[in-house]
């Protein structure tokens, strides 16, 4: 009840192109990149761009978020891609371009900075950016 109708349509276009990709019949090895990216990509927009607010619960996502945790998702999602061939290394690109464009584009419009919802927001876009890139590669 409290989802403006701008959010329901992002929603359902969100939905509509993830249920799109996944009809281009992937291989399955491939499907574990797209959500590595995504979350990958959450903790990148919170280490580059600042909290858009003092309150929030994605402040405390950020606050624990150092170095070290982004070192450890970094090697992580690569070894997802090395796992799924080093030939997604395009569709991993294309996530962190993707999740990087949005980000700034989110943070303009928020005065600078990002919130916890952007932050998801940030998996879901990367994660639609990786599936579409998946499916245009194995067409």
């Amino acid at each position: 009840p409290n989802a403006g109708t701008w959010a329901v349509i992002g929603v359902f276009l969100l939905l509509l192109g993830k249920w799109a990709a996944l009809a281009q019949s992937l291989p399955a090895r491939v499907l574990l990149l797209p959500p590595a990216v995504g979350r990958l990509a959450a903790m990148l927009a919170a280490a580059i761009f600042p909290y858009a607010r003092p309150e929030g619960l994605g402040g405390f996502f950020r606050e624990g978020l150092g170095w070290i945790q982004i070192a450890v998702a970094i090697l992580a999602t690569l070894a997802v891609t090395a796992f799924t061939g080093w030939t997604q290394f395009a569709t991993l690109a294309v996530g962190i371009v993707s999740a990087l464009g949005f980000s700034y584009w989110a943070s303009t419009r928020l005065g600078g900075g990002l919130t916890g919802d952007v932050y998801g927001a940030v998996c879901e876009v990367t994660e639609l950016a990786c599936l579409l890139s998946l499916a245009l590669q194995n067409r």
